[in-house]
């Protein structure tokens, strides 16, 4: 059975290239064009192996109200987790917190194989 990943980002197109890209690396993909789910209960019905997601979304939710809402969840606190975001400062702001809460974070544009190496390397 093929680990499963979660995309959580409010732009489709990015989407959509995380989808077809990890596809076609042989994992499963949910992909969440809305932005973060109200709920981490959402996240856990997938039963992810991890999760990708942005750090701004075009809406009043930030990726540090989504990463505390999965982190402070049971089900989903030892998920691995991701960060892949164009918002290099504010993510150097909490860079000390996202460390501490074992986040991976990944500065866009990446390489593609930069995404893939992290992705295995959290999975292994």
């Amino acid at each position: 059975m093929p680990q499963r990943i979660i995309v959580i980002d409010d732009t489709p197109e990015i989407v959509g290239l995380y989808e077809e890209l990890l596809t076609d690396e042989g994992y499963d993909v949910v992909a969440t064009f809305a932005g973060p789910p109200t709920e981490p209960a959402v996240i856990e019905r997938h039963q992810p192996d991890l999760i990708i997601m942005d750090w701004l979304f075009g809406n009043d939710r930030t990726g540090m109200q989504t990463l505390d809402m999965l982190k402070t969840y049971p089900p989903t606190a030892p998920l691995p987790i991701i960060v892949c975001s164009a918002a290099e400062r504010t993510l150097r702001e909490v860079e000390g917190t996202l460390t501490q809460q074992g986040v991976c974070m990944l500065h866009k544009p990446f390489a593609i194989d930069d995404l893939l190496a992290m992705i295995q390397e959290v999975l292994a």
